[in-house]
């Protein structure tokens, strides 16, 4: 099967991933894909509040939350094309600015400023950036460029559902969905337009993305690459999602 255009460019220096709770690193026929310059991990996502919202197949976890590969229902296929208005879009500025550390804050905004334009074009609500997502997924991000690994999961063993629940974004919550999706670029694939781009190009990256349930977001972005040898300047980038509803 040929690559779809959107794939081709999501690959070139450029690695992505996205998760809600399980590893990721499986294609939708649960292999891992691989490339010298990139690849896609496939998606998962963990909630407590509405099992629907996964694919058959998830398991049940003894305290309720229920875990497994998103949904892919609710994505509209008569949608504006992944990239066909927010990749254009001009009230981002700062989208095909390369990370420095003078500009990677301004980044972390246009980041999440292209995401809630694929949101706004298919009529969907914005995303709120919460900061306790927020410092959640930039630690994430400096702790992969400062070990050297690419995984939602820490050198501890701690999941990005572990490091939210650390961050006190659940305290509180009675029903709740969070989700995480990852990158790294380097060099002209750094700047965000090229992240969303990407995430926006994968099915299950797009359903954590566009998933209707999630109303804040959490953006961390940090200078270098999750991995060693990479010549030209790099950045990691981390999304995490959320929604929760109190007692």
């Amino acid at each position: 099967m040929g690559r779809q255009p959107g794939a081709l460019k999501a690959t070139s220096a450029l690695v992505i991933a996205a998760l809600a709770l399980s590893a990721c690193g499986d294609d939708g026929g649960g292999s891992k894909q691989e490339q010298a310059d990139g690849g896609l991990g496939e998606a998962s996502r963990a909630t407590n509040a509405r099992p629907g919202e996964l694919a058959p197949g998830a398991d049940r976890l003894p305290d309720g939350t229920v875990e497994g590969k998103p949904s892919l229902d609710d994505l509209d296929p008569s949608a504006p094309p992944p990239g066909a208005l927010g990749s254009a879009e001009r009230s981002c500025s700062g989208g095909d600015l390369k990370p420095d550390d003078g500009n990677v804050g301004q980044v972390g905004q246009t980041t999440v400023c292209l995401l809630n334009v694929e949101r706004k074009v298919r009529g969907m609500g914005r995303l709120r950036t919460n900061p306790r997502l927020s410092k959640a997924a930039l630690g994430h991000s400096r702790d992969m460029v400062a070990k050297s690994y690419f995984a939602h999961d820490s050198r501890s063993g701690a999941s990005f559902l572990d490091r939210i629940k650390r961050h006190g974004y659940l305290n509180g919550g009675a029903q709740w969905s969070v989700g995480e999706n990852i990158a790294w670029g380097s060099g002209s694939r750094s700047t965000a337009r090229e992240i969303v781009d990407g995430w926006m190009h994968s099915p299950p990256h797009r359903a954590n993305i566009l998933n209707g349930r999630f109303r804040e977001i959490g953006i961390g972005v940090a200078l270098g690459a999750p991995v060693r040898g990479i010549g030209l300047p790099a950045a990691t980038y981390n999304t995490d999602f959320g929604f929760k509803r109190g007692r």
